[in-house]
């Protein structure tokens, strides 16, 4: 009987949310632009090609732990992986929230080329008159490349348009802190027609404290269980 009543407790305990969930994160259509990129050897456009540049809805449920608080909220997206596809608007599966200063995709990346990504992504994305199509280019280019030129080096681009190359030299004037932003890692798989399908993402959002039960709410939970224990004892001993 005592050992019911532990275990009866526990489960009033255990949060709604599965630990058997699968992240999951819709990717929705692109807005943008087309634009003509060459990139390092080993990614989808070493040979040059145009693309579509610019933010996609991502919108977030069946994360769990510490992630749970993004579970149903749609976040601007800009794509931080040239190695892989996505086909939007589609479902994929996702790891645990990482942190763009953890980006490591590109070997021959600069130390410090996640947090440039997100310096560019807060200080331009979700902001009035931004160029979307040169936003992408310029955070391809930081992840990429290191000389922050898109017209020289590894990554090259051009959308018709100088926004790209204004928000790089911005990022190099700039001497503050670069910050940092989420790095949504979509699962990777290649599919039945040999694609390679899981491309990432960068977002930001501070998400909220952690939720600590207030000592009134508490009290109700432990008044609730006792008078469960109560209602229990009493169904027994009839």
């Amino acid at each position: 009987m005592r050992k019911f009543l532990v275990a009866l407790a526990l489960v009033a305990l255990v949060p709604a949310t599965s630990v058997w969930a699968t992240p999951m994160v819709h990717v929705g259509s692109f807005t943008g632009g087309s634009v003509y990129i060459t990139s390092p050897a080993g990614t989808l456009n070493s040979s040059g090609g145009w693309t579509t540049a610019g933010p996609s809805p991502l919108t977030f449920s069946g994360f769990t732990g510490g992630d749970v608080w993004i579970n149903g909220m749609t976040l601007e997206g800009f794509c931080v992986d040239l190695q892989h596809y996505v086909s939007p608007p589609a479902d994929y599966s996702a790891l645990p929230l990482g942190a763009m200063s953890a980006w490591n995709i590109y070997s021959g990346a600069s130390a410090t080329a996640g947090q440039q990504a997100a310096w560019l992504y807060n200080t331009y994305a979700n902001t009035g008159g931004v160029d979307n199509a040169g936003l992408q280019l310029a955070i391809w280019e930081v992840l990429y490349d290191t000389d922050h030129n898109l017209g020289t080096g590894n990554f090259t681009g051009h959308d018709g348009g100088p926004a790209g190359q204004t928000y790089l030299d911005a990022l190099s004037a700039h001497t503050g802190p670069l910050g940092d932003a989420i790095w949504v890692e979509l699962t990777n798989y290649t599919s039945s027609d040999g694609q390679p399908y899981g491309q990432d993402f960068i977002v930001n959002y501070t998400a909220p404290p952690p939720n600590v039960p207030e000592p009134g709410s508490m009290l109700l939970l432990g008044t609730g269980l006792f008078g469960l224990a109560g209602a229990v004892r009493r169904r027994m001993r009839k």
